[in-house]
């Protein structure tokens, strides 16, 4: 092909979170390390501000909220159309985090990597789908947490 045709060569993404391919392997040390890690890039390296990360964060709430209430619902387990209806609500977010990622492409290009495995994780999890869940949940918060400890501004 004649140089005229090439493409122009993309950057491949060299951050990688570290989230394992079935996030109920997680075990709650390796967990805070991802997230005190991603937080602190995304906070001072990044710049990614507060703001963009509660607007995804708020969604993650609806969810958890939704999740919980399956709980009750459930005697304490997830049943199989609560499980379905979690996973389609946390897929969804996908085309949300792209476009946020399309307006803010800098800032939010770590993020985005970072919630597609999250959430990936997640939805593929095949041990066990709550515990899955639940360490969603909680990398979330901590992931939240962590970014204002390392000075994440509005």
């Amino acid at each position: 092909m004649p140089a005229s045709h090439t493409r122009p060569q993309q950057h491949t993404q060299s951050y990688n979170p570290g989230i394992p391919p079935d996030l109920a392997t997680l075990e709650p040390n390796t967990l805070i390390e991802i997230a005190d890690s991603s937080a602190s890039r995304f906070a001072q390296i990044d710049q990614l501000k507060t703001n963009q990360l509660r607007n995804v964060f708020a969604h993650i709430i609806e969810m958890r909220t939704d999740y919980r209430q399956a709980l009750v619902d459930g005697g304490g387990t997830l049943g199989d159309a609560a499980i379905e209806a979690l996973k389609r609500k946390l897929i969804l977010l996908k085309p949300k985090l792209a476009y946020a990622k399309g307006r803010k492409s800098k800032e939010l290009s770590n993020f985005y990597t970072f919630m597609i495995q999250a959430i990936d994780a997640t939805v593929n999890s095949k041990s066990n789908i709550q515990q899955a869940f639940e360490n969603f949940f909680v990398l979330m918060e901590a992931l939240v947490a962590y970014h204002k400890f390392y000075g994440g501004k509005d």
